[in-house]
C-alpha cells in the first residue's frame, strides 16, 4: 500500500451504515474497500455514493463514469475497482490481489458466505450482525446435517461446533452471558478439545472440566492469568483506577462520562 496524504477531504462524510463507518476521503473509501470488500459488493452501487464522490469530493470525471456504468447494469465489483484505480491508494499489484478476492469470495458456498460476511461484521465491531449471520450459518450446518448428506457427519459435527462458538464469542462480547454459556455448552458436547470447551472452561469450569484433558485445563488456566494481569495493567483499567483517586464531585462527572462513552460504544456493536 502506497503512503499517501489524503486530499480532497469531504465537509460532509459518506456514512456506511452497515458499518457505522463515516469517510472523508477517496483514501479512506479506498482503504475501507480494501479491507472490506463484502459490504460495498454485495448490491448495486449507492447513488449518494456517486454523487458523494462528485460533490463532497470534486471528482466529477470520476463520478460520470460511475454513472454512465451504473446505467448501464455494471456490477458493483467492477465499479469498486474503477474507485480503487482512480484513488492512487493501492498499486495495481495490490488491485489485481484485491481482484482476486473478489474472485475467491464469489466462488464460496452458502454456508462459506455466510461465515465471510459474519468475520467481516465482527472485524467492524458489530457484534449483533455477527452473531445473527453465524447463527444462520449455524442453522445451515443443522440442516446438513439433518439431510444426511455425503460429508462426513463428524466433521460437519466440528465445523458446527466451530460455528457455534464464534456466534457465542459475539453473545460474549454483547455481555449476553447466558446465551454465550448455553451455547459453548452446546458445542462442547458436538465435538471433544474444541473451542467451545475451552472458552466453556474459560467461563464455567466447573462445566467445562469433563470437555477437554488436564493438560489443557493447566494451559488454559495459565492463559486465563496472563490475560487478566495484561488486562489489569491496561489503559482502560489505569483510567478506572485513577478516576477513583479523584474527589467526590470530580469522581462523579468522571463516571458519568465514562458511562456515557461506554453506552455509545455497546451501540455501535449492536
Amino acid at each position: 500500500m502506497s503512503l499517501l496524504l489524503c486530499r480532497n477531504s469531504a465537509r460532509l462524510p459518506y456514512y456506511i451504515e452497515k458499518a457505522d463507518t463515516r469517510i472523508y476521503s477517496i483514501q479512506e473509501l479506498c482503504r475501507f474497500i480494501y479491507n472490506y470488500p463484502l459490504i460495498l459488493t454485495e448490491s448495486p452501487l449507492d447513488n449518494e455514493l456517486i454523487a458523494w464522490i462528485k460533490n463532497e469530493l470534486s471528482m466529477g470525471i470520476l463520478a460520470e463514469r460511475l454513472e454512465r456504468l451504473s446505467e448501464a447494469g455494471e456490477s458493483a465489483e467492477n465499479m469498486i475497482c474503477l474507485i480503487l484505480r482512480e484513488g492512487n491508494y493501492y498499486n495495481i499489484d495490490e488491485i489485481n490481489s484485491f481482484k482476486q478476492k473478489m474472485s475467491d469470495l464469489k466462488k464460496l458456498d452458502t454456508e462459506r458466505h455466510l461465515l465471510a460476511e459474519a468475520s467481516t461484521y465482527f472485524r467492524l465491531g458489530r457484534f449483533a450482525e455477527a452473531g445473527d449471520l453465524f447463527c444462520e450459518a449455524e442453522r445451515y450446518l443443522r440442516n446438513k446435517i439433518k439431510k444426511n448428506v455425503t460429508e462426513d457427519r463428524n466433521e460437519l459435527s466440528e465445523r458446527l461446533s466451530d460455528v457455534i462458538c464464534d456466534e457465542a464469542v459475539c453473545r460474549l462480547r454483547l455481555f449476553d452471558d447466558d446465551r454465550a454459556k448455553a451455547l459453548l455448552l452446546e458445542g462442547a458436547e458436538m465435538a471433544e478439545n474444541s473451542r467451545c470447551a475451552e472458552y466453556l472452561y474459560l467461563m464455567d469450569e466447573e462445566k467445562g472440566a469433563k470437555y477437554i484433558t488436564e493438560e489443557k485445563k493447566a494451559e488454559l488456566s495459565e492463559r486465563r492469568e496472563e490475560a487478566r494481569q495484561k488486562a489489569m495493567l491496561g489503559k482502560n483499567c489505569r483510567e478506572v483506577a485513577e478516576i477513583f483517586e479523584k474527589d467526590s464531585v470530580k469522581r462523579n462527572e468522571e463516571i458519568r462520562k465514562l458511562i456515557s462513552e461506554w453506552k455509545s460504544v455497546y451501540r455501535k456493536m449492536v
